[in-house]
Formats: C-alpha cells, structure tokens, sequence
C-alpha cells in the first residue's frame, strides 16, 4: 500500500505548499479546513441563501487541533 492513500484515506485537509509559504501553515490549514466544509455542505444542499455555513470554533479544533486563538489569528491572517 502506498503511503499517500495510506494518510489520505479519510479525514485529509487539502493543503496547497505555496499558500504556507505565504499564509502561514495555520491559515492555510483553515483554509483547506473551510474549503471542505463548504464542499460537504454545498453537497449537501445545506448552503444559506447567499451560499453560506455555519461551523463552529470546536468543530474545527476537533478536525484540525487548532485551538481558538490561533483559529482567530488564522482568520485575521486570511482576511488580510
């Protein structure tokens, strides 16, 4: 079995290498993190109206292990 299926069988974050060097592997993992979110829930036909979700700070920390202060500083890096 190679290597590569065996981590990226389930529960994988798409992480782009360019994007760490810019954003900082916290912001990009959010990034990646939310990117799947909205896939799952678009999927889902769950988006709002404006094509929105709603995802909670232990949601991700759950799926990522980022804890909420660096969530918030991610977020603010992002949005710069």
């Amino acid at each position: 079995m190679e290597i590569l299926s065996l981590i990226s069988n389930n529960g994988f974050i798409v992480l782009n290498k360019g994007l760490i060097k810019i954003l900082g592997i916290n912001a990009t993992i959010m990034l990646g993190e939310l990117a799947s979110e909205y896939d799952y829930w678009e999927k889902q036909n769950n988006l709002d109206e404006e094509g929105y979700f709603y995802s909670t700070i232990e949601n991700v920390e759950n799926n990522t292990t980022i804890k909420e202060k660096r969530q918030r500083k991610a977020i603010n890096n992002l949005k710069n």
